[in-house]
């Protein structure tokens, strides 16, 4: 009665006024004290370990690194600790639990990652990822549950205690013998390397794909019991066959988008691509092979589950109303990770994509406006190859148009463009907190000096959510 009752208090915030109503993206990482704590219990992981001083020692410094690695991302303010959407998954991940004897000692805390990558993983003790990249190409809760279940599997089983161990003796094992002995050849010695890493990773990518099966049998067994849908587990399993291809490949105006009166795009910059024409023949030299692959073929896994999975009914439906509700959010959040990363490119054309699909919202505006200004502090300052990629076979004609034409340009086309969207678009926002970020690039250009850091903890503190939040509770 109780969930019953969270869950219709939920569906009534997100459903206010037909809009999801959400919070400003700042403070969603842990202080540095309850950071410390959950770091530590990474550390816990050395006491499971009976064995040798020379291999607890190693495990000990894995076991470090892990906690290391949880503390930076905290710092870097890359853990969503907090918040609606955090929490919003969190309680689908008590659900599992609740419903899985099982699970029913284990903590399981979930932390949404802001990282682009196509992704979830489990750190052991009950921390499990989920990257906002991953969220942004979920379409409904069966899908996260069971993708959500599968980690928890590979928490059950232990997998990343076993992987720790198997790296902290790895040193006496024959295969880093015969490398050792293969980097002291005086002859031939890279093709001796070659062999060995090849040997190596096919006995790694073995054991990997073997832990996968595993955790996606029981993750299917517990998305099933806590009234998740065996469609969604099937849908989530195919979405992770296709997370290499783009998520969008929308082709657009750019003329008609991001020319204002103040700064007319010249026809001269666009150029009409082919991404694929010149690889088509080629696609096999950038599959890599079976013995390499840390995961089996998707086909394979979705045989494989389906062969073990009886049918079942969808009893998530409530639950799915709150998650598309916070579509939007996810997909800003998704924006934002993408800008935080540098990787601006991506970020431009997604936003202008969603605008040109008819989103009016000032958020989108503040975004392709601060990528402008980006970009042209990027040339300033020989950085712009690590913010705006090349265009490449693997992506869509319309992404590859896009990196073209912001390949044609130079600082200061970059820079009138970026001063007329802002006077065409978002002049009139007077409390507008992209004005914080956009004064410190106009001291830029004016003064000659800024610091990038300065940039990302601005759009951290301000970030771009707050005239659209208030833009959403009107």
């Amino acid at each position: 009665m109780r969930v019953m009752f969270a869950l219709i208090c939920l569906i009534s915030t997100f459903s206010a006024i037909g809009q999801s109503v959400f919070e400003v993206a700042s403070e969603y990482e842990l202080t540095e004290r309850k950071a410390k704590t959950y770091s530590d219990k990474l550390l816990n992981v050395q006491d499971k370990f009976q064995g040798s001083k020379k291999w607890s020692k190693r495990v000990k410094e894995e076991c470090q690194k892990r906690s290391d690695y949880f503390l930076e991302l905290n710092d870097q303010h890359q853990l969503m600790a907090q918040g609606q959407l955090t929490e919003f998954i969190q309680s689908i991940a008590d659900r599992i639990v609740n419903q899985n004897p099982d699970l029913s000692k284990r903590k399981i805390k979930i932390f949404v990652l802001r990282n682009s990558a196509v992704n979830a993983h489990s750190l052991g003790e009950g921390i499990i990822f989920f990257n906002i990249g991953l969220l942004a190409r979920l379409k409904d809760v069966n899908e996260l549950a069971f993708i959500l279940a599968h980690e928890m599997a590979h928490d059950v089983s232990e997998h990343n205690y076993i992987s720790i161990v198997k790296k902290a003796k790895f040193k006496d094992t024959e295969e880093y013998k015969e490398l050792k002995k293969a980097s002291r050849k005086k002859f031939g010695s890279a093709t001796a390397l070659e062999k060995m890493y090849s040997k190596i990773f096919a006995s790694m990518g073995l054991h990997s794909r073997s832990n996968e099966v595993v955790a996606d049998e029981l993750g299917a067994q517990y998305a099933l019991k806590a009234g998740f849908s065996r469609k969604g587990i099937i849908r989530a399993l195919e979405l992770l066959k296709d997370s290499d291809k783009p998520m969008w490949t929308d082709s657009l105006d750019i003329q008609q988008l991001l020319s204002t009166p103040d700064y007319a795009i010249q026809t001269k910059f666009l150029t009409e691509v082919d991404a694929y024409s010149a690889w088509t023949a080629m696609e096999s030299l950038h599959e890599t092979p079976d013995s390499l692959r840390t995961h089996p073929h998707c086909e394979e896994r979705i045989e494989n589950v389906q062969s073990k999975m009886a049918n079942s009914h969808d009893n998530a439906s409530e639950l799915d109303m709150i998650f598309q509700s916070m579509q939007t959010q996810i997909l800003y959040e998704y924006l934002h990770t993408l800008f935080e990363e540098n990787n601006l490119g991506r970020a431009l054309y997604f936003a202008m994509v969603q605008k040109n699909r008819g989103d009016t919202s000032v958020y989108l505006d503040g975004l392709i406006d601060i990528c402008l200004f980006d970009l042209a502090y990027g040339i300033r300052e020989q950085s712009f190859s690590d913010k705006c990629q090349f265009p490449d076979a693997s992506y869509s004609n319309g992404y590859n148009a896009v990196l073209e034409f912001a390949h044609a340009q130079n600082s200061k086309r970059f820079l009138k463009m970026a001063n007329g969207y802002f006077q065409a678009h978002l002049a009139d926002a007077e409390k507008f907190e992209l004005n914080n970020v956009i004064s410190l690039y106009e001291k830029y250009f004016n003064d000659g000096f800024i610091r990038q850091s300065d940039i990302k903890k601005a759009t951290i503190k301000n970030g771009f959510y707050k005239e659209l939040i208030l833009q959403l509770k009107q």
